[in-house]
């Protein structure tokens, strides 16, 4: 993952820039806005344009400091549209609306296998 620069809180409409949204290093609770950079799928990998994450407990833990391990970042799950498809994926499509389990779905677009 590039590291990007802290930017402003997007509005409601989707953001020309993609970013992702990390917790604050000092503040529990706080939250950065990150720009990143999108990641084109490798053989087996789709990308998918986030639409909703969802925030569960052990997110809650993260963002109050008290997880004893380290994480990917904010989000296990999300739903979205597959906007890639990498070469010998089957059963996926570009416009395809899925449900996803990966790490760090508090983004625009993740790539998945």
């Amino acid at each position: 993952m590039i590291e990007g620069s802290s930017i402003e809180a997007p509005s409601r409409n989707r953001p020309e820039q993609p970013f992702e949204i990390r917790k604050h290093a000092s503040a529990a609770g706080g939250v950065n806005y990150i720009q990143m950079e999108r990641r084109s799928p490798e053989v087996g990998e789709v990308e998918i344009r986030v639409d909703a994450a969802g925030i569960n407990f052990v997110d809650a833990l993260d963002m109050a400091g008290v997880l004893p391990f380290e994480r990917e970042g904010l989000g296990e799950e999300c739903v979205g549209e597959i906007v890639k498809v990498g070469s010998s994926v089957s059963g996926f499509k570009v416009g395809d609306c899925v449900l996803a389990l990966a790490s760090g779905t508090f983004r625009t677009h993740v790539t998945i296998p």
